[in-house]
């Protein structure tokens, strides 16, 4: 086993495999590794992103419950902001 070895599969929200990477890309890799940690990165856009990866955290729980393994969501905000100058 890697002992320092850590995963990390980025995918945006609008794929149509999204739920794919977190569900069997993400820990096919762990297993195949033989690591148990792995970051699972989420870049949204829009609110229908944040709408769709909602429940992200529940799912990588299971997933941790089930695989004895350490998947955290990481999700990415990258909508745009108001900057303070132009309130």
């Amino acid at each position: 086993m890697a002992p320092f070895a850590v995963f990390r599969l980025t995918q945006w929200p609008r794929n149509t495999k999204f739920w794919n990477g977190l569900n069997k890309q993400l820990p096919t890799y762990l297993e195949a590794e033989q690591v148990k940690d792995g970051y699972f990165i989420v870049v949204i856009f829009n609110e229908a992103d944040e709408k769709r990866t909602k429940d992200i955290g529940e799912l990588a729980s299971k997933l941790n419950k089930d695989m004895d393994c350490n998947i955290t969501p990481v999700v990415v905000d990258a909508r745009p902001k108001i900057l303070a100058s132009k309130l």
